[in-house]
């Protein structure tokens, strides 16, 4: 018997541009039919800062670039961080406590020809209930008519990303909750365990300093989204690492403008290549 093995991408591929395509997807891409030019990645992700039990309608846009008619499934979703911190949509049999459920949407299935478009109205409602700070999620498209064949099959989920702010007070809080060195296969990492302990998510920087006996450098790395209640894990790959002996790293992590968002944090390591 034949077996069929299906990887659904996790880290969907998120619109920049309408040329943005997925293998597997050619000339599909899902946007925003309207954006505030004050915002620019409003052309993109849907950016909202409604109060709880305020409703807003909007519309999202698919398009089919492509020569061939497309089926397609259409729902929203909570947003997650993959285990190396990349920003990822959940998926849809996932519970949706957030933005995936405040989202209803005209449709759930579309058929588009070819050459073609179609616009796609919703609503978000905010709850009463709803706590102050960001909220993350998306509108998902899916391919229907997917088949899998034996071997190995990658699943293409093309996403638009939904940004929901609640006003109030906006908290920026990180912390690291501890810093390490690992080796895989003759490389070296220095891994960032990271928890926002704020409401709002936090894309930090860090400035690291390496150091051994006889060598010396630095790099400057993003270590990615961190969501509110999502503890994320950032592996960072040392480039150029000493043949041999103890490193030291320490790390500046940048995580706002203010001078008290920042944490200073070091490892050690004996490393052989």
């Amino acid at each position: 018997m034949k077996k069929i093995f299906i990887i659904t991408l996790l880290a969907i591929i998120f619109n920049l541009n309408t040329k943005a395509y997925a293998t597997g997807f050619e000339g599909i891409n899902i946007l925003p039919k309207s954006y505030d030019p004050k915002s620019p990645l409003t052309s993109s992700w849907f950016i909202y800062n409604l109060v709880p039990g305020e409703t807003k309608k909007d519309t999202v846009v698919i398009y089919n670039r492509s020569n061939k008619p497309v089926r397609l499934k259409i729902y929203a979703v909570d947003a997650t961080t993959t285990r190396d911190g990349a920003f990822a949509l959940k998926m849809e049999n996932e519970e949706r406590k957030g933005v995936g459920a405040w989202v209803k949407l005209s449709k759930e299935k579309v058929e588009l020809p070819p050459n073609s478009k179609i616009e796609i109205p919703f609503t978000i409602t905010i709850p009463k209930s709803a706590k102050v700070g960001d909220h993350v999620g998306g509108i998902v498209i899916e391919d229907l008519d997917f088949k899998p064949t034996s071997g190995i099959n990658v699943k293409v989920r093309l996403g638009v990303r939904i940004y929901q702010t609640v006003p109030g007070k906006l908290v920026r809080k990180l912390s690291i909750e501890n810093l390490r060195f690992y080796q895989d296969k003759g490389k070296l990492y220095l891994v960032f365990n990271l928890k926002n302990e704020g409401n709002v998510k936090l894309e930090p920087t860090a400035e690291i300093e390496l150091a051994s006996s006889f060598y010396k450098a630095k790099q400057n790395v993003s270590l990615r989204m961190v969501l509110p209640e999502k503890p994320t894990e950032v592996p960072v790959e040392i480039k150029s690492p000493p043949l041999i002996g103890k490193i030291k790293a320490k790390a500046k992590i940048k995580y706002g403008d203010k001078p008290t968002e920042m944490a200073v944090v070091t490892a050690s390591t004996f490393f052989i290549n």
